[in-house]
């Protein structure tokens, strides 16, 4: 399954990203940190009407949790979406780690 593969390499993907933010903020670097956290609330928020954010797998991936049961749905849609939120705060950081080096 072809989107199944997919949706394996967008989680190892944003396991990456995590990883690097995790790293960051050991090293003081708390941006991306606080720009995840600040993401993740406002999905929190947005999606709070029968707590529908707990139906997506990718918002557990990025706040660390284990769904209660299988996921109906895999990410948001939009400027809601994780995997484009991931994919630009990586950029972000690359960009802040050449500035520093």
């Amino acid at each position: 399954m072809e989107g199944h593969k997919g949706q394996e390499e967008s989680i190892s993907y944003i396991r990456n990203v995590i990883d690097q933010i995790i790293t960051a903020y050991k090293n003081g670097n708390e941006v991306f940190y606080d720009k995840l956290f600040a993401f993740t609330i406002k999905l929190k928020n947005k999606y709070s009407k029968n707590n529908e954010y707990e139906n997506y797998h990718l918002y557990h991936l990025i706040i660390g949790s284990t769904p209660h049961g299988e996921c109906p749905k895999f990410d948001f849609t939009g400027s809601d979406a994780v995997l484009p939120f991931m994919r630009k705060l990586e950029r972000d950081m690359q960009k802040s780690n050449a500035r520093n080096t």
